[in-house]
């Protein structure tokens, strides 16, 4: 979930009924043994009435598989970073969580066009010679 949800913070999470969550939401849920905060980008629901959320994380580009509502462990509500408490929902951290997700895509788009063999040193002096040759 990085940017919004960064390496070392502490989320708190409050329980909730599935039928309660909206998109946007940021959930924590299980996968065997794992545990895992997404948001939500869409809810499905079955003939009958079971509810299959697709969830992405806010730097992934492609969704996570179907999660049903008994791998649910509830909703983020909060997370502390440095001491201070953030509100994952914020307009400024989504924003954020926007251009990061634009930028993870654009690094693709480059990749697509650059030789499999170059380093990432080589990549980089690749990038930076294309941008000044284009100011040209």
């Amino acid at each position: 979930m990085h940017p919004t949800i960064r390496h070392g913070d502490v989320i708190t999470v409050e329980p909730a009924v599935p039928a309660n969550l909206n998109r946007g939401d940021i959930i924590l849920y299980r996968l065997q043994d794992n545990f895992i905060a997404h948001r939500i980008v869409n809810i499905k629901e079955s003939d009958r009435s079971e509810l299959t959320f697709i969830l992405k994380g806010d730097a992934s580009i492609a969704c996570d598989g179907p999660v049903k509502t008994e791998q649910v462990l509830g909703k983020v509500i909060c997370l502390e970073r440095d001491q201070r408490i953030i509100d994952p929902y914020n307009w400024r951290v989504r924003i954020w969580s926007m251009f990061y997700l634009w930028l993870a895509r654009l690094k693709s788009v480059f990749e697509l066009f650059l030789p499999r063999s170059l380093h990432r040193q080589q990549i980089r002096a690749h990038v930076a010679e294309i941008l000044v040759n284009s100011k040209r």
